[in-house]
């Protein structure tokens, strides 16, 4: 736990083919929730991948941070991530989010 009181479990999903389908349902089956985080459209990507594996399989709510379905700009990284939605605030309010939601069920 750190000290905003969120427990963590992060996993490096570094191909999409082939996926690691056992170890993605695993970690879904145990946390019921989870944001998947990708500097790309998430269409396609590692948002549809994972929510393909947790429709088969784990029934956990998936959130998806990324590019959502537009052409992204080129730019400064950190301007772009805060542009799009994807700079550490928001993943801490997503993860926030995330953690009521399922202190709520």
């Amino acid at each position: 736990m750190n000290a905003i009181g969120i427990k963590a479990t992060v996993l490096d999903v570094h191909t999409i083919k082939p996926l690691d389908r056992e170890t993605i349902a695993s970690v879904l089956a145990k946390t019921k929730v989870a944001i998947t985080y990708e500097d790309h459209n998430i269409i396609g990507g590692l948002y549809s991948a994972i929510s393909e594996v947790n429709a088969n399989s784990a029934g956990a709510r998936v959130v998806p941070m990324g590019i959502k379905d537009v052409f992204a700009e080129s730019g400064k990284p950190d301007d772009l991530l805060a542009k799009y939605g994807m700079d550490v605030g928001d993943l801490v309010s997503e993860a926030r989010a995330l953690v009521e939601w399922k202190k709520s069920r």
